[in-house]
């Protein structure tokens, strides 16, 4: 377990390389919340960064083949990785929650534009979802392989939410409406089919220096 608690520690260490962009997109998204599509871009955007950042770090500085030389278990690395990814999961949709309740009461913004509990949910859901598929690609393929498999989920993303928002923006209340607070065990179990996938992928993978 302190094995753990020190590679969460170090993935945290790692995004310290891009906290003026980091900081930047978490003020926009925020600030973004009297609008459902600004935030929820917005916190596409933060995701990308903050999943695919540290296993660039890693490849760049050989980190990963250092780690292997440390009592360290591979299993204990993907389970530092998708902590670090639910702690994101929880506190982002979170903050744009309690953001956009601000907004809403401080200024009277049309209801169809409100940021509800619903939105939160549906976001978490739709970055469990993402996490879930991105994940295991990185372990298995590292950030340099798995780069443009990465860019074009992450493009598919955007592209569905944009074209789906222009339909229809109060998609992600329907879809809290449909799920309710199922959403949550939901994305869990995104996230623990991911984890039983990413594993053993991970295992096999081979590491030079």
């Amino acid at each position: 377990m302190e094995n753990v608690k020190n590679l969460v520690r170090m993935e945290g260490y790692k995004l310290l390389c891009i906290r003026k962009a980091l900081l930047g997109y978490l003020a926009l998204m925020v600030f973004s919340a009297f609008a459902i599509q600004s935030a929820g871009f917005f916190f596409f955007i933060l995701l990308y960064l903050l999943t695919y950042t540290p296993t660039a770090y890693d490849e760049q500085s050989k980190g990963e083949y250092h780690i292997g030389m440390l009592p360290v278990e591979r299993v204990q690395v993907v389970q530092a990785k998708y902590l670090v990814s639910l702690a994101e999961l929880v506190v982002l949709p979170l903050l744009i929650g309690l953001s956009g309740g601000l907004v809403n009461c401080l200024i009277e913004i049309p209801e169809n534009y409100q940021i509800s509990f619903g939105v939160v949910l549906s976001l978490f859901f739709g970055g469990a979802m993402f996490v879930g598929v991105v994940m295991p690609c990185l372990l298995w393929l590292g950030s340099i392989r798995a780069r443009y498999l990465v860019m074009t989920i992450y493009l598919l993303s955007f592209a569905g939410m944009g074209a789906i928002s222009y339909l229809d923006n109060q998609w992600m209340n329907h879809i809290a409406q449909a799920g309710g607070i199922w959403l949550i065990p939901s994305g869990m179990a995104v996230l623990l089919f991911s984890y039983a996938v990413a594993v053993p992928l991970y295992r096999r993978r081979q590491f030079t220096s």
